[in-house]
């Protein structure tokens, strides 16, 4: 009872204070007498005992309801009797794309969905898209690329995902890739280098890779250059090492060879490793030979006559050579080429004997016949050494007669010829013996006039030449 005397409630019974439960007992906030106070929200004491409940709270006990509506608690039966509140994601996210005055993606800011934390919505901590990617909407980023344009400017899209663009001779699939904007041979290049020869990678130019730089010389890797077939000193289908066309060297032949008049060849020219061509020099064939037809010139002729040499020449013994169409006369004076002969004839026209005389006969051993009606010489000589005969041949002189009759020919060593073996003045004999070294010319008894070697003057009374030597 209380100090009125009235009764006071028990335990479980309703109540509307403290004071008005009995002793030792509470009035819990749903109105009943509680064991205790039994305040929290997810408690009830309906049968005077406080217990967790679940659910929402009962009346009296609050709310679990929170500052948001996506965050709001319920009551689980946990012992305390507090809300159990969600810890998932609130509000909404956002996603802003800024671009700079060229309208291009510069940054990103997002603002992902905030968190419940005990009934309120905790908003998200700005940020910006990963992967340098932009936005996809008003509320989210892209989770990939699939150009470009997806992406943050800077950047490329490759294989989905956006990265840096590369620096001047990385490694490149295409323009889009490199930081300005010029792939050439795979690799990122200094300028666009589109010019002909010209190239970015070491192994088109042996500079290192994306400096755009000369391919290198005798190379055409991307076949810019073409091989020029109707100029000989054209462009030869490879570049110069210079950044152009290279063209055809100094080693090759131009223009047309030609051969005129008396053989004066003129040879093919050379290029001049320009584009031009440089004409041959004009000058005699070799060897004195004549020409061949309208470009070459002859390499043979009939030994020991003038055929197949130019005028006032003679072919040598070999046949390959013409040489001057003269024979020493006197004191060694050459017969001068006039007439398209030369050959040297001695002769005397005067009685007493006491000199001689020399003129220019045609070639081939014409005899000099005498030239006055006084006793005199006739010489006919057909050779003047060794060199003027066939092979195996020598030429022989001798003195034919009292009368100096004089001869030279090309015949076979003695004594298989016996043109050596001479009567002279005073019947002395004259032998020509080719095998000595050098041949010796030896006479079977001393005479005044030949002497007993060539080496001596034979005829020396006459002041004329030894002419009586095998050569």
């Amino acid at each position: 009872c209380d100090a009125t005397g009235a009764c006071k409630a028990t335990q479980g019974q309703t109540c509307q204070t403290a004071m008005s439960c009995a002793s030792g007992l509470s009035c819990s906030p749903d109105g009943h007498c509680c064991n205790t106070a039994c305040t929290g929200p997810c408690q009830s004491c309906e049968t005077g005992t406080c217990q967790p409940v679940t659910g929402a709270p009962h009346t009296g006990h609050g709310s679990c309801a929170g500052s948001s509506a996506e965050c709001a608690g319920s009551c689980t039966g946990v012992a305390d009797g507090q809300c159990t509140w969600p810890t998932t994601a609130c509000g909404q996210a956002s996603c802003t794309t800024l671009t700079n005055a060229q309208s291009q993606p510069v940054a990103t800011n997002y603002v992902p969905r905030g968190s419940c934390n005990a009934g309120s919505c905790v908003a998200g901590a700005p940020t910006s898209c990963s992967g340098n990617l932009v936005c996809a909407s008003a509320t989210a980023c892209k989770t990939s690329c699939t150009g470009d344009a997806d992406c943050l400017t800077g950047n490329v899209c490759l294989g989905g995902a956006c990265i840096g663009k590369k620096g001047t001779g990385s490694s490149c699939g295409g323009s889009n890739e490199c930081q300005l904007g010029n792939c050439v041979d795979g690799f990122c290049c200094e300028s666009s280098c589109t010019a002909a020869c010209m190239a970015c990678s070491q192994a088109k130019t042996g500079s290192a890779n994306g400096y755009c730089r000369p391919v290198s010389a005798g190379s055409d890797p991307d076949s810019e250059c073409a091989a020029d077939t109707g100029d000989p000193c054209g462009h030869d289908g490879m570049c110069d090492g210079a950044g152009g066309c290279r063209y055809r060297n100094t080693s090759v032949s131009c223009g047309t060879a030609s051969c005129t008049g008396e053989g004066i060849y003129t040879p093919l020219g050379h290029c001049n490793g320009a584009g031009s061509c440089i004409p041959g020099t004009a000058g005699p064939c070799p060897n004195n030979m004549p020409c061949a037809s309208a470009s070459t010139c002859a390499t043979t002729c009939t030994p020991l006559s003038t055929t197949g040499c130019i005028l006032g020449y003679k072919c040598a013994a070999s046949g390959t050579s013409c040489v001057l169409a003269t024979m020493p006369c006197g004191a060694n004076q050459a017969c001068p080429i006039a007439n398209g002969g030369g050959e040297c004839c001695v002769y005397n026209p005067s009685t007493s004997g006491t000199y001689f005389a020399e003129v220019c006969i045609s070639a081939g051993g014409t005899t000099c016949e005498q030239t006055t009606a006084q006793l005199g010489q006739y010489v006919d000589i057909q050779c003047h050494s060794k060199a003027d005969c066939p092979a195996g041949q020598v030429c022989c002189a001798r003195v034919s007669s009292v009368i100096f009759g004089w001869s030279a020919k090309c015949v076979p060593p003695y004594p298989a010829d016996p043109f050596c073996h001479a009567g002279g003045m005073n019947g002395a004999v004259q032998l020509c013996d080719p095998t000595g070294s050098p041949s010796e010319c030896m006479g079977a008894t001393p005479d005044d006039d030949f002497g007993t070697s060539c080496t001596g003057a034979a005829f020396a009374d006459y002041g004329a030449p030894d002419v009586a030597t095998c050569q």
